[in-house]
Protein backbone atom coordinates (compact mmCIF):
# COMPACT_ATOMS: atom_id res chain seq x y z
CA UNK A 1 0.00 0.00 0.00
CA UNK A 2 1.65 3.19 -1.39
CA UNK A 3 4.66 1.72 -2.79
CA UNK A 4 5.40 2.75 -6.61
CA UNK A 5 7.52 0.65 -8.46
CA UNK A 6 10.40 2.48 -9.90
CA UNK A 7 11.94 0.27 -13.25
CA UNK A 8 8.78 -0.65 -14.70
CA UNK A 9 5.02 0.06 -16.37
CA UNK A 10 1.97 -1.18 -14.29
CA UNK A 11 -1.15 -1.85 -15.56
CA UNK A 12 -4.33 -1.03 -12.60
CA UNK A 13 -7.67 -2.67 -13.91
CA UNK A 14 -10.73 -2.13 -12.08
CA UNK A 15 -13.94 -4.03 -13.47
CA UNK A 16 -16.98 -1.76 -12.03
CA UNK A 17 -20.33 -2.70 -12.47
CA UNK A 18 -21.05 0.61 -15.19
CA UNK A 19 -17.33 0.77 -16.93
CA UNK A 20 -14.62 -0.95 -17.05
CA UNK A 21 -11.21 1.00 -16.56
CA UNK A 22 -8.01 0.78 -17.11
CA UNK A 23 -4.64 2.70 -16.42
CA UNK A 24 -0.91 2.53 -17.52
CA UNK A 25 1.48 4.00 -15.57
CA UNK A 26 5.25 4.20 -16.19
CA UNK A 27 7.35 4.35 -12.80
CA UNK A 28 10.45 4.74 -14.32
CA UNK A 29 11.99 8.36 -14.29
CA UNK A 30 12.19 9.01 -10.99
CA UNK A 31 8.15 10.26 -10.96
CA UNK A 32 4.74 7.86 -12.02
CA UNK A 33 3.50 8.79 -15.43
CA UNK A 34 0.65 7.87 -17.22
CA UNK A 35 1.44 6.21 -20.43
CA UNK A 36 -2.76 5.25 -21.24
CA UNK A 37 -6.50 5.12 -20.07
CA UNK A 38 -9.48 3.50 -21.55
CA UNK A 39 -12.75 3.05 -20.78
CA UNK A 40 -15.48 0.60 -22.16
CA UNK A 41 -19.60 0.25 -20.74
CA UNK A 42 -19.91 -3.03 -19.24
CA UNK A 43 -22.83 -5.28 -21.42
CA UNK A 44 -25.84 -4.67 -20.33
CA UNK A 45 -26.50 -8.18 -17.83
CA UNK A 46 -22.86 -8.79 -17.16
CA UNK A 47 -22.75 -7.51 -13.98
CA UNK A 48 -25.70 -8.01 -11.54
CA UNK A 49 -25.82 -5.91 -8.22
CA UNK A 50 -22.71 -5.62 -7.88
CA UNK A 51 -21.71 -9.97 -8.75
CA UNK A 52 -21.08 -10.96 -11.99
CA UNK A 53 -23.77 -12.61 -13.51
CA UNK A 54 -21.84 -13.78 -17.49
CA UNK A 55 -18.26 -14.21 -16.57
CA UNK A 56 -17.43 -15.00 -20.36
CA UNK A 57 -19.05 -11.64 -21.57
CA UNK A 58 -17.34 -9.55 -19.13
CA UNK A 59 -14.37 -11.13 -19.71
CA UNK A 60 -14.47 -10.79 -23.59
CA UNK A 61 -15.62 -6.71 -22.86
CA UNK A 62 -12.22 -6.72 -20.92
CA UNK A 63 -10.24 -8.49 -23.42
CA UNK A 64 -11.47 -5.99 -25.80
CA UNK A 65 -10.48 -3.04 -23.80
CA UNK A 66 -7.26 -3.79 -23.31
CA UNK A 67 -6.49 -4.03 -27.08
CA UNK A 68 -8.07 -1.01 -28.17
CA UNK A 69 -6.12 1.08 -25.32
CA UNK A 70 -2.89 -0.92 -27.34
CA UNK A 71 -0.87 -1.96 -23.76
CA UNK A 72 1.67 -4.62 -24.46
CA UNK A 73 0.86 -5.55 -20.81
CA UNK A 74 -0.87 -8.72 -19.39
CA UNK A 75 -0.60 -8.65 -15.83
CA UNK A 76 -1.89 -6.81 -13.83
CA UNK A 77 -3.17 -4.95 -10.28
CA UNK A 78 -7.15 -5.62 -9.64
CA UNK A 79 -8.65 -4.66 -6.82
CA UNK A 80 -11.19 -6.78 -4.30
CA UNK A 81 -14.27 -4.43 -2.83
CA UNK A 82 -17.35 -4.38 -1.00
CA UNK A 83 -18.83 -6.81 1.54
CA UNK A 84 -16.67 -9.51 0.54
CA UNK A 85 -13.49 -7.79 2.15
CA UNK A 86 -12.92 -6.64 5.92
CA UNK A 87 -10.96 -4.09 6.95
CA UNK A 88 -10.43 -2.95 10.49
CA UNK A 89 -7.68 -1.04 12.58
CA UNK A 90 -6.75 -3.38 15.49
CA UNK A 91 -4.13 -3.44 17.94
CA UNK A 92 -2.36 -6.82 19.68
CA UNK A 93 0.85 -8.15 21.24
CA UNK A 94 3.21 -9.99 19.28
CA UNK A 95 6.85 -11.19 18.65
CA UNK A 96 8.32 -12.03 15.39
CA UNK A 97 8.00 -16.03 16.31
CA UNK A 98 4.38 -15.56 16.66
CA UNK A 99 3.16 -13.02 14.42
CA UNK A 100 1.53 -14.85 12.14
CA UNK A 101 -0.31 -16.54 15.01
CA UNK A 102 -1.24 -13.37 16.60
CA UNK A 103 -2.77 -12.58 12.83
CA UNK A 104 -4.88 -15.02 12.92
CA UNK A 105 -5.98 -15.11 16.69
CA UNK A 106 -7.33 -11.31 16.03
CA UNK A 107 -8.82 -12.47 12.90
CA UNK A 108 -10.84 -14.82 14.70
CA UNK A 109 -12.21 -12.44 17.19
CA UNK A 110 -12.97 -9.96 14.31
CA UNK A 111 -13.67 -10.94 10.85
CA UNK A 112 -17.14 -11.73 10.12
CA UNK A 113 -16.70 -14.65 7.63
CA UNK A 114 -15.40 -18.13 8.25
CA UNK A 115 -11.73 -18.27 9.05
CA UNK A 116 -10.68 -21.16 7.03
CA UNK A 117 -12.26 -19.69 4.20
CA UNK A 118 -10.71 -15.91 3.70
CA UNK A 119 -7.02 -14.89 2.45
CA UNK A 120 -5.81 -12.88 5.58
CA UNK A 121 -2.56 -9.45 5.25
CA UNK A 122 -1.65 -7.13 7.44
CA UNK A 123 -0.24 -3.80 7.34
CA UNK A 124 1.48 -2.60 10.49
CA UNK A 125 0.88 1.22 11.43
CA UNK A 126 3.26 1.82 13.76
CA UNK A 127 6.74 1.08 14.61
CA UNK A 128 8.05 -1.79 12.28
CA UNK A 129 11.31 -2.77 12.25
CA UNK A 130 13.66 -3.05 8.70
CA UNK A 131 13.20 -6.67 8.98
CA UNK A 132 9.67 -6.80 8.93
CA UNK A 133 7.48 -7.85 11.80
CA UNK A 134 6.52 -6.35 15.03
CA UNK A 135 8.59 -4.05 17.08
CA UNK A 136 10.81 -5.00 19.92
CA UNK A 137 8.25 -4.11 22.88
CA UNK A 138 5.43 -6.29 20.60
CA UNK A 139 2.69 -3.25 20.77
CA UNK A 140 1.16 -4.03 16.94
CA UNK A 141 -1.45 -1.25 15.30
CA UNK A 142 -2.36 -1.71 11.63
CA UNK A 143 -5.04 -2.81 9.80
CA UNK A 144 -6.57 -6.34 9.40
CA UNK A 145 -7.46 -7.14 5.77
CA UNK A 146 -9.66 -9.95 5.05
CA UNK A 147 -10.98 -11.35 1.86
CA UNK A 148 -13.16 -14.40 0.98
CA UNK A 149 -10.95 -16.98 -1.01
CA UNK A 150 -13.68 -17.53 -3.19
CA UNK A 151 -14.26 -13.95 -4.31
CA UNK A 152 -10.23 -13.88 -4.66
CA UNK A 153 -10.38 -17.12 -7.08
CA UNK A 154 -13.61 -16.05 -9.04
CA UNK A 155 -11.51 -12.77 -9.79
CA UNK A 156 -8.60 -14.45 -10.97
CA UNK A 157 -10.56 -16.92 -12.99
CA UNK A 158 -11.99 -13.86 -15.07
CA UNK A 159 -9.07 -12.06 -15.54
CA UNK A 160 -7.44 -15.44 -16.91
CA UNK A 161 -10.21 -15.99 -19.19
CA UNK A 162 -9.54 -12.45 -20.69
CA UNK A 163 -6.28 -13.66 -20.85
CA UNK A 164 -4.40 -11.31 -17.95
CA UNK A 165 -2.89 -12.45 -14.74
CA UNK A 166 -3.41 -10.54 -11.61
CA UNK A 167 0.32 -10.06 -9.68
CA UNK A 168 -1.30 -8.41 -7.08
CA UNK A 169 -5.02 -7.67 -5.48
CA UNK A 170 -5.41 -4.63 -3.61
CA UNK A 171 -8.14 -3.55 -1.75
CA UNK A 172 -10.41 -0.71 -3.37
CA UNK A 173 -10.56 1.79 -0.51
CA UNK A 174 -6.71 1.67 0.09
CA UNK A 175 -5.98 1.68 -3.96
CA UNK A 176 -8.38 4.97 -3.80
CA UNK A 177 -6.49 6.41 -1.04
CA UNK A 178 -3.83 5.97 -2.45
CA UNK A 179 -3.88 7.51 -5.72
CA UNK A 180 -5.90 10.60 -3.24
CA UNK A 181 -2.94 10.86 -1.17
CA UNK A 182 -0.36 11.19 -3.99
CA UNK A 183 -2.67 13.79 -5.53
CA UNK A 184 -4.36 15.80 -2.98
CA UNK A 185 -1.72 15.09 -0.04
CA UNK A 186 -1.93 18.84 1.92
CA UNK A 187 -5.72 17.88 2.01
CA UNK A 188 -5.52 14.77 3.25
CA UNK A 189 -5.14 15.81 6.54
CA UNK A 190 -7.26 15.34 9.64
CA UNK A 191 -10.44 12.98 8.95
CA UNK A 192 -11.73 12.82 5.34
CA UNK A 193 -14.11 11.12 3.43
CA UNK A 194 -13.60 9.73 0.20
CA UNK A 195 -16.97 9.17 -1.34
CA UNK A 196 -16.73 6.72 -4.80
CA UNK A 197 -20.19 6.79 -6.27
CA UNK A 198 -20.02 4.56 -9.36
CA UNK A 199 -22.62 2.44 -11.46
CA UNK A 200 -25.11 0.85 -8.80
CA UNK A 201 -23.26 0.97 -5.74
CA UNK A 202 -21.24 3.93 -3.63
CA UNK A 203 -18.50 3.51 -0.84
CA UNK A 204 -17.74 5.50 1.91
CA UNK A 205 -14.41 5.31 3.34
CA UNK A 206 -13.07 7.55 6.01
CA UNK A 207 -9.43 8.54 6.41
CA UNK A 208 -7.28 10.04 9.27
CA UNK A 209 -4.11 11.60 7.90
CA UNK A 210 -4.48 10.14 4.49
CA UNK A 211 -5.03 6.34 6.41
CA UNK A 212 -8.09 4.53 5.36
CA UNK A 213 -9.74 3.24 8.75
CA UNK A 214 -13.77 2.53 8.01
CA UNK A 215 -15.38 2.14 4.69
CA UNK A 216 -19.07 1.53 4.03
CA UNK A 217 -21.12 0.54 1.29
CA UNK A 218 -24.07 0.93 -0.03
CA UNK A 219 -26.66 0.91 -3.34
CA UNK A 220 -26.54 4.35 -4.33
CA UNK A 221 -25.40 5.09 -7.84
CA UNK A 222 -25.98 5.93 -11.63
CA UNK A 223 -28.48 3.19 -12.48
CA UNK A 224 -30.91 4.82 -9.63
CA UNK A 225 -31.06 8.22 -10.92
CA UNK A 226 -31.22 7.31 -14.76
CA UNK A 227 -33.78 5.07 -13.56
CA UNK A 228 -35.85 7.97 -11.81
CA UNK A 229 -35.37 9.87 -14.91
CA UNK A 230 -36.80 7.26 -17.10
CA UNK A 231 -39.64 6.26 -15.19
CA UNK A 232 -40.97 9.64 -13.56
CA UNK A 233 -40.23 11.98 -16.52
CA UNK A 234 -40.68 9.14 -19.28
CA UNK A 235 -36.90 9.79 -20.56
CA UNK A 236 -35.47 7.41 -22.72
CA UNK A 237 -32.63 5.63 -21.53
CA UNK A 238 -29.83 7.54 -24.21
CA UNK A 239 -31.27 11.26 -22.99
CA UNK A 240 -31.30 10.15 -19.29
CA UNK A 241 -27.99 8.61 -19.30
CA UNK A 242 -26.84 12.40 -21.42
CA UNK A 243 -27.89 13.95 -18.21
CA UNK A 244 -27.13 11.89 -15.42
CA UNK A 245 -23.32 12.82 -17.06
CA UNK A 246 -24.37 16.45 -17.16
CA UNK A 247 -23.79 15.85 -21.06
CA UNK A 248 -27.71 17.70 -21.63
CA UNK A 249 -29.42 20.17 -19.10
CA UNK A 250 -32.62 19.23 -17.90
CA UNK A 251 -35.13 21.60 -15.71
CA UNK A 252 -35.76 19.83 -12.31
CA UNK A 253 -32.82 17.65 -12.19
CA UNK A 254 -32.43 18.72 -8.75
CA UNK A 255 -34.99 17.14 -7.02
CA UNK A 256 -33.48 13.55 -8.29
CA UNK A 257 -30.05 14.55 -7.16
CA UNK A 258 -31.29 15.71 -4.10
CA UNK A 259 -32.47 12.23 -3.57
CA UNK A 260 -28.98 10.76 -4.33
CA UNK A 261 -27.20 13.50 -2.45
CA UNK A 262 -29.65 13.07 1.03
CA UNK A 263 -28.24 9.33 1.10
CA UNK A 264 -24.80 9.85 0.56
CA UNK A 265 -24.73 12.18 3.09
CA UNK A 266 -26.33 10.03 5.41
CA UNK A 267 -23.52 7.69 4.99
CA UNK A 268 -21.24 9.53 5.33
CA UNK A 269 -22.48 11.05 9.03
CA UNK A 270 -22.84 7.61 10.12
CA UNK A 271 -19.68 6.01 9.69
CA UNK A 272 -18.38 9.46 10.86
CA UNK A 273 -19.98 9.60 13.36
CA UNK A 274 -18.72 6.38 14.43
CA UNK A 275 -15.45 6.95 14.35
CA UNK A 276 -15.70 10.41 16.37
CA UNK A 277 -16.78 8.89 18.84
CA UNK A 278 -13.34 7.39 19.34
CA UNK A 279 -11.64 10.48 19.00
CA UNK A 280 -12.67 13.22 20.85
CA UNK A 281 -12.76 16.99 18.99
CA UNK A 282 -11.88 14.98 15.46
CA UNK A 283 -14.21 16.45 12.75
CA UNK A 284 -15.24 15.82 9.25
CA UNK A 285 -12.50 18.25 7.52
CA UNK A 286 -13.85 17.75 4.19
CA UNK A 287 -15.53 15.35 1.01
CA UNK A 288 -13.93 14.23 -1.80
CA UNK A 289 -16.14 12.04 -4.56
CA UNK A 290 -14.42 10.12 -7.34
CA UNK A 291 -16.05 7.32 -9.29
CA UNK A 292 -18.79 7.84 -12.59
CA UNK A 293 -21.43 9.34 -10.56
CA UNK A 294 -19.37 12.38 -9.11
CA UNK A 295 -20.03 14.76 -12.31
CA UNK A 296 -23.32 14.38 -11.98
CA UNK A 297 -24.45 18.30 -11.80
CA UNK A 298 -25.47 19.38 -8.09
CA UNK A 299 -24.27 16.33 -6.50
CA UNK A 300 -21.07 17.74 -4.97
CA UNK A 301 -22.79 20.91 -4.10
CA UNK A 302 -25.73 18.81 -2.16
CA UNK A 303 -23.34 17.25 -0.09
CA UNK A 304 -21.54 20.26 0.93
CA UNK A 305 -24.98 21.97 1.65
CA UNK A 306 -26.18 18.45 3.80
CA UNK A 307 -23.41 18.21 5.68
CA UNK A 308 -21.68 21.46 6.00
CA UNK A 309 -18.46 20.19 4.72
CA UNK A 310 -16.49 21.26 2.18
CA UNK A 311 -17.24 19.25 -0.78
CA UNK A 312 -14.61 18.97 -3.60
CA UNK A 313 -13.75 16.43 -7.14
CA UNK A 314 -11.26 14.37 -6.44
CA UNK A 315 -8.61 14.87 -9.65
CA UNK A 316 -6.76 11.73 -9.90
CA UNK A 317 -4.18 13.84 -12.87
CA UNK A 318 -3.58 16.92 -10.35
CA UNK A 319 0.48 15.79 -9.90
CA UNK A 320 0.35 12.84 -11.63
CA UNK A 321 2.11 13.46 -15.47
CA UNK A 322 0.19 12.53 -18.53
CA UNK A 323 2.23 11.58 -21.14
CA UNK A 324 1.92 13.21 -24.33
CA UNK A 325 -1.15 12.68 -26.45
CA UNK A 326 -2.77 10.66 -23.52
CA UNK A 327 -6.57 10.29 -24.07
CA UNK A 328 -9.22 7.87 -22.86
CA UNK A 329 -10.26 5.69 -24.87
CA UNK A 330 -14.29 5.61 -24.96
CA UNK A 331 -14.71 8.72 -23.31
CA UNK A 332 -13.28 12.05 -23.14
CA UNK A 333 -10.33 12.57 -20.13
CA UNK A 334 -12.29 15.29 -18.68
CA UNK A 335 -15.16 13.56 -18.01
CA UNK A 336 -13.69 10.52 -17.13
CA UNK A 337 -11.17 11.89 -14.56
CA UNK A 338 -13.23 10.83 -11.58
CA UNK A 339 -13.67 7.32 -12.44
CA UNK A 340 -10.40 6.83 -13.34
CA UNK A 341 -9.07 7.63 -9.32
CA UNK A 342 -9.27 4.02 -8.57
CA UNK A 343 -7.83 2.14 -11.61
CA UNK A 344 -4.83 4.62 -10.94
CA UNK A 345 -4.66 4.37 -7.26
CA UNK A 346 -3.79 0.20 -8.17
CA UNK A 347 -0.99 1.60 -11.49
CA UNK A 348 0.56 3.19 -8.64
CA UNK A 349 1.06 0.28 -6.36
CA UNK A 350 4.27 -2.13 -6.50
CA UNK A 351 3.83 -5.47 -7.57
Amino acid sequence: MGLFARRRTTLGLDVGSGHVKLVEVDHRGGEPRVLRAAARPVPSGAVADGEVADPELLAETIRELVHESGTQTREVVAALGGHHVFVKKVEMRATRTNFGKAVRKEAERHVPFDIDGVELDFHQLNGASRGGGPPKDGAVEGLLVAAKREVVDEKAALLAEAGLSAVVMDVEAFALHNAFVHNHAQAAQGMVALVDAGHQTASVSIAEDGLPLLSRELVAGCRSLRGSLERELGLPPARAEAVARGREPLDGLARFVDVMAQELADAIERTSAFLAKRRAGMGLARIFLSGGAACVPGLAEGLATRTAVDTRLANPFLRVRLAPGVHCSGLSLEESAPMLLLPLGLALRSP
